[in-house]
């Protein structure tokens, strides 16, 4: 959505969004091993490995998107819906029918019709969906709707159709390359794409999107030692109220951590900017056919 018009981008904010990643990960060991006599070497080492599945396929996404964008710099919006419809057929309507439909209501697999290796499309959790997800972002990006009535019956519908099939076979219909799933997550974005509003404080919060997501299993888990669900899943109210105040702790407590290990990384930062070769700048310049011949 944010990247899909530029032709360079810098392997910086890469450095800091892992910088940041693995911090968290240092400071989130340490302290719990130490507490339960557990420290070991090896796994203090691990802490520096990015094992993360999202930080990585984030990061090449990243890096490729000045390449993927000069595969629909000349679409048109016609040619891109059709671009877009192929992808969709292959990577969410035929996962959709080989991991749920044909399990779920014919008890049968169809193994050698994936499109993505194989042994399976991963549930989505795969470059190929990454790379997928960052074009819908783009298309969202480029289509100007006129009202919110569109993107929000498609929320609605294709939410709607999630929640029928997590009821008859869950793990499937969580898949990230389920088609109602994808179709789900795009209209929201459509429709906050039609705010039009500036406001210092959710900007602030935003900055620690990142954040909350390295850190935010370390507060649940804490609130969820105290709190086990179990304890307040009683009725519909008790639920209601434990998740609300799961997530409003949660969140609240990675955000006030993430402003504070920022400032605590900021000298480190600093330092890492002055390595040059991990601060590269990859871009991708539009060359025709003749200059390329020439040269």
């Amino acid at each position: 959505f944010f990247s899909v018009k530029k032709n360079e981008v810098s392997t910086s904010k890469i450095v800091h969004l892992f910088t940041i990643f693995i911090a968290y990960r240092i400071l989130t060991y340490l302290p719990v091993a130490l507490f339960r006599h557990t420290f070991s070497i090896s796994d203090f080492f691990k802490c520096f490995i990015p094992g993360d599945y999202y930080a990585n396929l984030y990061s090449v996404v990243f890096i490729l998107s000045p390449f993927l964008n000069k595969v629909i710099a000349g679409f048109d919006d016609r040619n891109y819906e059709k671009f877009l419809l192929l992808l969709l057929s292959l990577f969410t309507v035929i996962p959709t029918l080989t991991d749920y439909v044909l399990p779920t209501f014919i008890s049968t697999k169809l193994p050698n019709v994936y499109t993505v290796s194989l042994y399976g499309n991963g549930r989505g959790f795969t470059l190929i969906n990454f790379i997928l997800l960052y074009y819908i972002g783009g298309y969202v990006a480029r289509i100007n709707f006129k009202t919110f009535c569109k993107p929000l019956a498609v929320y609605i519908i294709s939410s709607l159709f999630v929640l029928l099939m997590m009821c008859k076979n869950r793990g499937p219909a969580c898949s990230y390359c389920n088609f109602f799933l994808v179709m789900s997550a795009a209209s929201l974005v459509a429709c906050f794409k039609m705010f039009k509003f500036q406001n210092n404080i959710v900007n602030t919060i935003a900055k620690s999107t990142w954040g909350v997501y390295c850190i935010h299993v370390f507060f649940l888990s804490i609130y969820c030692k105290f709190f086990p669900y179990d304890e307040l899943s009683k009725n519909l109210l008790s639920s209601v109220f434990h998740f609300s105040a799961c997530i409003i702790f949660t969140f609240s407590a990675s955000v006030l951590w993430d402003k504070t290990c920022l400032i605590a990384l900021n000298p480190i930062e600093n330092l890492l900017k002055k390595i040059r070769f991990i601060n590269q700048k990859i871009s991708v310049n539009i060359v025709n056919a003749q200059d390329n011949s020439e040269t």
